[in-house]
This record gives C-alpha cells, sequence and structure tokens, in this order.
C-alpha cells in the first residue's frame, strides 16, 4: 500500500507543477496541499506506529503541508514560511536520533555547507536592502541558519552506521533539493526572478520531500 501511494504523490507532485506552469490557481488549490498529504498517507501507511524518531518526519510533512496551503495565499506568505521553518527543525531532530559525536567528517560537512550558505546570505542580504526590506535581514538569517543544519544534518546520514548506504544516499539527496527548492524561492524573490519561476524549486520541493521520507522508510526496512 505505501509504495501506491507513494506513485500517488509522485503523479500528484506532477500533476501539481503543470498547474504552477501553467498558471492555473483552482487546480493548484488542490493538487499543492494534495502532494503532501498523500506522502503523509505513505508515511503512515509504511508505519503507522511511527517508531524510531519517524514521528518527527511525519511532523515536518505535517507542518509542510500546512506551510503548502498557507503559501497558497499570497497574505500570508510570512506564516507559511513559519511552518517550513518548523518542518526543517523537525527533520533535524529526525535526521539526528541518536546524536552524533563530533568528528573531522561532520567538521567538513559544516564548512561545505556553510560556505555556500554565506554567500547566498550576502546575495539575499543586498537584495532586501535594494527593495527596501531591511527588516527581512534577521529572520532571513535565523531561516538560513536552520535551513544550512537541516541540510548538514541530512548529508550527515551518509556518516551514520545506522543509516544505510542506499538510505542515506535518499536521505542526503532530499535533504539537498529542499535546500535548493528553499534557495531558489528566496533567489527569485529577493534577488533576481527565475526563468523557471515557481516550476523550478517546487520540482526540487517535492522530489526533495520524497527522497527524504523513502529514505527514512528504507532506513527501517518498511518497504
Amino acid at each position: 500500500m505505501s509504495l501506491l501511494l507513494f506513485g500517488l504523490t509522485f503523479i500528484l507532485a506532477v500533476f501539481h507543477w503543470v498547474t504552477v506552469y501553467k498558471h492555473w490557481h483552482k487546480a493548484e488549490l488542490f493538487f499543492k496541499p494534495a502532494v503532501m498529504a498523500s506522502l503523509f498517507a505513505a508515511l503512515l501507511a509504511a508505519s503507522p506506529g511511527l517508531a524510531n524518531g519517524l514521528g518527527f518526519f511525519a511532523a515536518a510533512v505535517i507542518f509542510s503541508l500546512v506551510g503548502d496551503v498557507l503559501l497558497l495565499f499570497p497574505s500570508r506568505f510570512t506564516l507559511g514560511l513559519a511552518m517550513f521553518l518548523g518542518a526543517h527543525v523537525f527533520y533535524i531532530a529526525a535526521f539526528n536520533i541518536p546524536l552524533m559525536s563530533p568528528n573531522p567528517a561532520i567538521i567538513g560537512l559544516a564548512f561545505f555547507v556553510a560556505i555556500p550558505a554565506a554567500f547566498l546570505y550576502r546575495r539575499i542580504r543586498a537584495g532586501l536592502l535594494e527593495k527596501k526590506l531591511r527588516r527581512l535581514r534577521k529572520p532571513v538569517l535565523a531561516y538560513l541558519v536552520v535551513l544550512s543544519v537541516m541540510l548538514l544534518s541530512g548529508l550527515a546520514t551518509l556518516l551514520r552506521v545506522d543509516w544505510p548506504i542506499y538510505a542515506a544516499l535518499l536521505a542526503a539527496g532530499g535533504a539537498l533539493l529542499f535546500a535548493v527548492s528553499d534557495t531558489l524561492l528566496a533567489w527569485n524573490k529577493f534577488v533576481r526572478p527565475l526563468r523557471t519561476r515557481r516550476v523550478g524549486y517546487m520540482i526540487a520541493y517535492h522530489l526533495g520531500q520524497i527522497a527524504i521520507i523513502a529514505g527514512a522508510l528504507l532506513r527501517d526496512r518498511y518497504f
């Protein structure tokens, strides 16, 4: 059943990408939340008890679902971002059960994440100042820090003995795609409009979330 629901999730995601590309706003009102609702159903079908930290993954999906609904309405943009901030926090918790001890490999990964994040913040900060949105500098910085920790935590599954390599590759790739999605969204909104507009970061967003949840379930051999 969970594999069928994963397939349904991907199909719904494709339909959503089409609605975004075609600017079919009324259809998007259904397909956008339907994707994450289907992903949550797939997770719940595979592990009804949500054991071994899967409850945190489930919470991240729920927060993402609420964020998706809120972002359908421009007046709810800030609240929607707050929901995604919560989703990243839950992913951080999920990836770090149990907590790893610091080691040279983790420190190297931290530099790998921090250097492009610092460059990204400089560009976004310049865009905020240009658009006279100085008040958003600190919230954007806080969001970027949390996003970077989520990405680091996802990549660190590649170093964890409790994550089989195939599951870790999915989780790490999914975390990277989720981070890319948020990066493209911020770049499009605050730095320079992208040629792909919303389609590009929605594809990265959906594929990232699907990969993370699939990796978490494969870790525990639920399918």
